[in-house]
């Protein structure tokens, strides 16, 4: 048979592998730099959230909190969970691992174009 549809569907599918498989090839290169650029975000967010934290409550007599008070530390201790988990557990889709490092390139290029910006016009101050 000459239009047999799963022979066709068979020789899609295997265009589509193929196709996959050569783009998993062009980005593998990103990984490494995915990998430097998720850990330095992630050193980053954490950063952040040490500079952010809210203030201590743990000697503070229980009548004197606010309801804010202790949403803000209750917030705080759930990103700090969140960001752990998300670090310690990355994603293992080729989609996510090339957005990493889709996401290092443009770090790097950030840092090419403040180095020669201050190289050129020197620091202000």
């Amino acid at each position: 048979m000459a239009n047999d549809p799963f022979a066709e569907m068979e020789s899609e599918l295997s265009r589509h592998q193929r196709a996959v498989a050569a783009k998993e090839k062009e980005n593998k290169w990103l990984r490494p730099i995915g990998f430097v650029a998720r850990l330095i975000t992630y050193g980053l967010l954490f950063l952040v959230l040490w500079v952010f934290k809210p203030d201590d409550i743990s000697s503070v007599p229980l009548a004197r909190l606010t309801l804010a008070d202790i949403m803000k530390t209750v917030a705080w201790i759930a990103v700090l969970l969140l960001l752990g988990k998300a670090l310690f557990n990355p994603s293992d889709e080729d989609v996510a691992r090339d957005g990493w490092g889709g996401l290092g390139i443009l770090m790097i290029v950030a840092v090419v174009v403040a180095f020669v910006g201050f190289s050129l016009w020197g620091v202000p101050g």
